[in-house]
């Protein structure tokens, strides 16, 4: 019986909101950078109230990730914060 918990090769880990570009194209020399990512998209979320992309499945969301720029955040704001507009 295989052990369903352990990772396998040519796997993606990790959820399509907070992905590293990286870890979507499920490169294996991945360092605390990809961390770093995840957290800044966690970041991102809790200052906006939304994901840094929008898109309609996981891997549209893992596409989006590789290929695109995210918003600004002052620029996805209802209501944009002095200190977050002037340290960007």
């Amino acid at each position: 019986m295989e052990d369903t918990r352990l990772s396998a090769a040519d796997e993606i880990y990790g959820t399509p909101e907070c992905i590293s570009p990286e870890a979507a194209t499920g490169a294996n020399n991945l360092d605390g950078r990809a961390d770093v990512y995840g957290l800044g998209c966690v970041a991102y979320w809790m200052l906006t109230g939304q994901t840094v992309f929008e898109a309609p499945s996981g891997l549209t969301m893992l596409l989006k990730h590789i290929q695109e720029v995210p918003c600004v955040p002052p620029s996805v704001l209802a209501t944009p914060s002095p200190a977050i507009s002037k340290s960007w």
